[in-house]
C-alpha cells in the first residue's frame, strides 16, 4: 500500500504506474480515493472543531446559571445539543469513510522501481544473466518421477487416495534426499549470518491483508473453516507478520532471517506433464531469506541476496539463468523482482526454481510496522524478500573514484570536489556490491546521487552502476586527479610502470622545486613532477633520446643540481616528519601521507611533487597562528563601558555566522594596531582585503575567552 499523502500529491504518476501495469481498470480509483480522502478529512477537522467549541459553550452554561441568566443559558444548551447531534454523525461517518479508503489503497499497486522493463505479462520479462552452460546429454532423460519411481521414492497413487492430487509420498533414499538439499540450503543461509526460524504455518486474516493483495490470497490460500486462520503459501508470510503494529528501534536494523516452512497452495489452473510429479503441488516446502532494513539500503539487500541465491544454485551445479520481472508480471505489492530459472536438460528449457522481491513500504505500512531513528523520528521499515534476485543496470548512482590498493593503505583518485569516506582509506580491496572477497589492485567508488550513500564495487560490478560503461572508460571520461590540491595533476607521460625510490624521487623534487620553482600541471610550461622525473632518469642514464639526456645533464649542471646537499637531505626530512603527523581529515592528505610511506613510487607523481607546498602552506599558517597567538595574549581592555571609541584595524576574521529571521548575524574577531583584541556582533559584511580599514564603535562589554582580554563593540561604523 502506498502512502496517501503521494498520491494526493503525485496522482498523474500514480496513473501512471498503473497504466505500466496494465491494470486500466483501476484508474478511475484513484479520483474516487482521492475525493474520499478529502472528505475524511472535512469530516476530522469539523468534528476537531465542534469538539473544541462544544468544550467552550458547556463553560459558558455554568457561568450563566451562576448569574441567574436562565433563559442564556437554555439557549447555550441548545446549541450544545445542536453541536452533539452533528459531532454525533461525523463520529458515524469518519471511521466510514476511512474504511472506503483504505479498502481502495489496498487495491492500488505498488510504485514501480525505474529499472523495471515495460511489459504485460510473463512472456516480456527480460534475461538478465545466465550462469553456467545449459547442456542436453546424448541420452534420452527420463521423467522425473519416473526416476524417483524406479528408486521407491515416490508414491503418488496413495498420496491421491489419502488427500487428492497435488500431493505426494516421498520415501527411502528420495525422502533422504529431500531432507538433505533443505539441510544444506538452511546451513548455507545461516553460514551467511543468517537467523534460522521455523514460522507459524498458520496466520490471520489481518496478517493476510498485509502481506499480499486480495486477487492473489484467492488464487493461493487455504481457508481453515470456522476460524480466523490460514494455512501459509509460504513462510515470508508468518515471517512479515511478526513485525505486525509494532515500532523498531533504527539501531537494531537489519533483520535478516532465513526461514524453513511447508507451504500449502491451491495452484489453480490447468498443466503440462512436466508441471505434474512433485511440480505445481498443494505442500511443498521451502527456505527463504526475509531481510527488514532502512529504505535506503533495500536494494543494496536486494543485490546481497541475490549473490547468495546465484551462489547456492552455482555450488551445486546448476546451471541458471535470471530474468527480471517485466511491470506486467509484478504482483500488486511488489517494487521489483527478478526470477532465478534452473535449466531442464529434459525440457530444453529453464524453469522457475526461486524469486526475489523488494517490497518496499508496502508490506509495512498495511501491517502499521515502524521504525524509530535515534532522535525519535518514525518511518514505516522496508521488507526484501527473497528466494533470489537478479542484475540489472542499478539507476542513480554516479562513479566517484578510483582505489589503488597498497601495502600501507589506499591511494584515492577521485572526482574533484567530493570527500570519499574515511573508512575507505584503509578497506580492503573487496566488492560491497557482489559480497566477493578476494585480491584486487584496484577498486572504485560509487556514489547514489539521491541517498549519498557510499561503495565500493569491483571491476566487473562497475558496469552495473555505470550503464555498462568499463571502468578503463569510465576512470579515463572522468578526470580522476581533480582532487589533488590546488588541480596538481600528475601528467599523463607520467604513468610509468616501473618502480621509483620514494625518498630519492622526493630529492630530485626538492632540488628542481629549489632551483626552478613550483609549477603544476595546470600551469603553462613543464610541471615540477615531470620535470623531477626527467632528471631523476638523466641521473640513472635513461631518456627519450640521447639528445634529450645530454640536455637534461647540461640543464643539471648549470644550477648545480645536488640531490645529497645538506639543505635538501634536511628539506626532504623534515617534510616527510611532518606529513606522516598529519591527521587523515581529507583525501588529500590521506593520499599524500599513504604514498609517502611507501617505498617506490609507480604513479601519481603529481601528488608526491605537492608534498613541498602543502608543507611550506602549512608552516606559513603556523607561523601566522603563533604570531598572531602572541598578540592575542597580551591583548587589554580598551575604553569603558559605552564609551565611543575608534579601532585601526591591523586584521579582521569572521569566526562564526549563522542564519536569523532578520538574515545572517556575524561574529567578527579584530586585532587592532595597538595589539588589542575586539569582537563585534553585527549581520553586516566586512570586507577583510581591504588594506587599512578603522573602526568606530561602542564598548559594549569586557569579556574573556580562553583567557584573552576582549573588548565587546556594538553600534559600529567602518572606515576604509
Amino acid at each position: 500500500m502506498i502512502d496517501i499523502k503521494f498520491l494526493r500529491e503525485n496522482p498523474d504518476v500514480v496513473k501512471q504506474n498503473i497504466k505500466n501495469k496494465f491494470q486500466n481498470d483501476k484508474l478511475p480509483l484513484v479520483d474516487e480515493v482521492i475525493e474520499l480522502d478529502k472528505q475524511a478529512r472535512a469530516a476530522q477537522q469539523e468534528a476537531d472543531t465542534l469538539r473544541a467549541n462544544k468544550n467552550a459553550i458547556a463553560k459558558q452554561i455554568g457561568a450563566l446559571m451562576a448569574q441567574g441568566k436562565k433563559e442564556e443559558a437554555e439557549e447555550v444548551k441548545k446549541q450544545v445539543a445542536e453541536t452533539s447531534a452533528r459531532l454525533k454523525e461525523l463520529e458515524a461517518l469518519e471511521p466510514e469513510l476511512k474504511e472506503k479508503v483504505k479498502k481502495i489503497m489496498m487495491i492500488i499497486p505498488n510504485i514501480i522501481d525505474p529499472s523495471v522493463p515495460i511489459g504485460k505479462d510473463d512472456s516480456e520479462n527480460v534475461e538478465v544473466q545466465k550462469y553456467g552452460e545449459p547442456v542436453v546429454p546424448d541420452f534420452e532423460i527420463p521423467y522425473h518421477t519416473e526416476i524417483m519411481e524406479r528408486l521407491n521414492g515416490i508414491d503418488l497413487d496413495s498420496a491421491r487416495k489419502v488427500a487428492g492430487n497435488g500431493f505426494y509420498y516421498l520415501m527411502g533414499d528420495v525422502a533422504r534426499l529431500h531432507s538433505a538439499i533443505l539441510s544444506y540450503a538452511r546451513d548455507f543461509m545461516i553460514n551467511k549470518g543468517f537467523t534460522y526460524c521455523i514460522p507459524p504455518y498458520m496466520i490471520r486474516s489481518a496478517v493476510v491483508d498485509g502481506v499480499m493483495s486480495f486477487a492473489e490470497m484467492e488464487g493461493m490460500m487455504y481457508k481453515i473453516e470456522g476460524e480466523d486462520l490460514y494455512l501459509i503459501g509460504t513462510s515470508e508470510h508468518s515471517m512479515i507478520g511478526k513485525f505486525i503494529d509494532t515500532i523498531l528501534d533504527e539501531k537494531d536494523l537489519p533483520y535478516t532471517y532465513t526461514s524453513f516452512s511447508p507451504c500449502f497452495r491451491k495452484e489453480k489452473g490447468a498443466h503440462g506433464i512436466e508441471e505434474r510429479g512433485v511440480y505445481r503441488i498443494h505442500q511443498f516446502e521451502k527456505q527463504e531469506m526475509i531481510v527488514v532494513c532502512k529504505p535506503e539500503e533495500s536494494m543494496e539487500w536486494f543485490k546481497k541476496l541475490y549473490m547468495n541465491t546465484v551462489e547456492f544454485f552455482r555450488s551445486l551445479d546448476v546451471p541458471i539463468r535470471t530474468l527480471e520481472c517485466c511491470s506486467g508480471d509484478l504482483a500488486d505489492l511488489k517494487c521489483k523482482s527478478v526470477d532465478v530459472e534452473a535449466w531442464s536438460p529434459r525440457q530444453k528449457k529453464y524453469f522457475e526454481v526461486g524469486s526475489c522481491s523488494n517490497l518496499t513500504d508496502a508490506q509495512a505500512r498495511r501491517l502499521r510496522i515502524r521504525v524509530k531513528d535515534e532522535k525519535g523520528n518514525k518511518y514505516t521499515a522496508r521488507f526484501v524478500l527473497v528466494e533470489a534476485e537478479g542484475t540489472a543496470i542499478i539507476n542513480d548512482w554516479e562513479f566517484i573514484a578510483e582505489l589503488e590498493h597498497t601495502e600501507n593503505g589506499n591511494i584515492i583518485t577521485g572526482v574533484a570536489g567530493v570527500e570519499v569516506p574515511e573508512r575507505y582509506y584503509t578497506s580492503k580491496p573487496m566488492c560491497e556490491h557482489c559480497n566477493s572477497k578476494r585480491y584486487r589492485k584496484n577498486t572504485y567508488i560509487v556514489r547514489n546521487k539521491t541517498t549519498g550513500e557510499f561503495k565500493q564495487v569491483g571491476k566487473s560490478c562497475l558496469k552495473d552502476f555505470t550503464h555498462g560503461m568499463s571502468a578503463e572508460a569510465v576512470t579515463q571520461y572522468m578526470s580522476l586527479f581533480d582532487t589533488l590540491i590546488e588541480g596538481e595533476t600528475p601528467e599523463p607521460g607520467c604513468s610509468y610502470q616501473r618502480y621509483v625510490n620514494t625518498k630519492e624521487y622526493l630529492s630530485y623534487v626538492a632540488e628542481t622545486i629549489r632551483h626552478f620553482g613550483y609549477t603544476r600541471s595546470s600551469d603553462e610550461g613543464i610541471s615540477t613532477a615531470i620535470r623531477a622525473l626527467d632528471f631523476y632518469d638523466a641521473a640513472h642514464g635513461r631518456a627519450v633520446t640521447k639528445e634529450y639526456l645530454q640536455d637534461l645533464l647540461d640543464k643539471m649542471r648549470s644550477v648545480n643540481f645536488d640531490i645529497d646537499s645538506d639543505l635538501t637531505v634536511k628539506l626532504v626530512s623534515d617534510a616527510l616528519a611532518w606529513v606522516s603527523e598529519q591527521e587523515e581529515n581529507s583525501n588529500y592528505i590521506h593520499n599524500l601521507k599513504t604514498a609517502c610511506s611507501l617505498e617506490y613510487v609507480k604513479g601519481n607523481f603529481g601528488l608526491y611533487a605537492s608534498l613541498f607546498p602543502a608543507y611550506d602552506r602549512d608552516l606559513e599558517r603556523t607561523a601566522k597562528r603563533k604570531a598572531v597567538l602572541d598578540i592575542e595574549q597580551s591583548s587589554e581592555y580598551v575604553g569603558e563601558i559605552s564609551d565611543r571609541i575608534t579601532v585601526k584595524v591591523q586584521s579582521v576574521k569572521c569566526v562564526t555566522s549563522w542564519e536569523t529571521d532578520f538574515g545572517v548575524t556575524h561574529i567578527y574577531k579584530i586585532i587592532g594596531a595597538d595589539g588589542n583584541v575586539y569582537t563585534w556582533k553585527t549581520g553586516k559584511y566586512i570586507d577583510d582585503t581591504v588594506d587599512e580599514m578603522s573602526i568606530t564603535g561602542t564598548v559594549k562589554a569586557h569579556t574573556e575567552f580562553r583567557g584573552i582580554k576582549q573588548t565587546e563593540l556594538t553600534r559600529c561604523r567602518v572606515a576604509a
